[in-house]
């Protein structure tokens, strides 16, 4: 106590100042109108940029959520666009399946269902990416990953809360894929994260510098024409039959966040009866 006096006593003149200062501010603002006037504008200046402020930090707290709804939003687009050839739709995911019945012969149907990159390795020969859907979300292995811009990768092991896949950045993976009607074998060769190869292209074939390189139906895992990457560059060696592609990928690994994974319904039975055929 006796301290908090000597405070007091040591700071007096100051204190009295400021006392002084603030009333003479309230007798200004108060009785003389220009500097009332002048208050009042100041106050509502300050009073508008913290409210600005309030929001700014409210939008960019939100924009979570936003993305979220526009990522699964996206996962129900790209449902609907590869299940334009499909039979009735009917599957349960966080992603509400869109019901699509179209008379075909084609009857292979897609299931979307948006996830989150929770880790991801580029630098590596046998990159891996890890995603925070799991077992009870719906995800099983072979199920395709892809982005908003091309294929990802392949789903390998699931546990019930998360799921590890073979990233294109894995000289493991393997993956038939196609330019305009010419199909060739996807390969990465471990030097560069941008850019992978397409192998096995015939040298009749008529292609030229960003063509589309897309997936080929081939596969049980993902559709028709979805999107691997345009050509950077090829070469045709002498007394080779077939084309050095050069492909740069449509994904951008070093920024992926956002996956959707890919579940093709009649896959089971695809590959049953190709199974069978072969062993007959």
């Amino acid at each position: 106590m006796r301290e908090l006096i000597s405070f007091f006593l040591k700071y007096n003149v100051l204190f009295v100042f400021i006392l002084c200062e603030t009333l003479c501010f309230y007798l200004l603002s108060t009785y003389n109108t220009y500097h009332r006037a002048s208050a009042v504008a100041s106050s509502n200046a300050i009073t508008g940029s913290l409210f600005k402020m309030s929001n700014d930090v409210a939008d960019y707290v939100g924009l979570k959520g936003e993305n979220e709804t526009l990522h699964n939003e996206n996962a129900r687009l790209r449902q609907l666009l590869f299940n334009q050839n499909s039979d009735e739709l009917k599957r349960d995911t966080l992603v509400e399946p869109i019901e699509v019945t179209v008379d075909s012969v084609h009857l292979r149907s897609y299931v979307f269902t948006a996830a989150k990159v929770i880790n991801n390795s580029t630098n590596g020969l046998y990159n891996n990416i890890t995603i925070n859907k799991g077992s009870k979300h719906g995800f099983k292995p072979d199920m395709g990953l892809v982005s908003a811009n091309g294929v990802v990768g392949i789903i390998k092991n699931v546990s019930t809360n998360y799921s590890s896949a073979m990233s294109l950045l894995n000289k493991n993976l393997k993956l038939t894929a196609k330019i305009k009607q010419y199909t060739g074998s996807f390969a990465w060769d471990g030097m560069d994260a941008r850019y992978a190869q397409l192998k096995e292209v015939p040298n009749h074939a008529n292609i030229q510098k960003n063509d589309t390189i897309s997936t080929s139906g081939y596969s049980s895992i993902f559709p028709e024409n979805f999107m691997i990457g345009t050509i950077e560059d090829f070469e045709l060696k002498e007394g080779s039959n077939f084309y050095d592609i050069k492909i740069k990928l449509a994904t951008d690994f070093y920024k992926l966040r956002r996956v959707d994974g890919v579940e093709n319904l009649n896959r089971k039975e695809q590959i049953e009866l190709e199974y069978s055929t072969a062993n007959e």
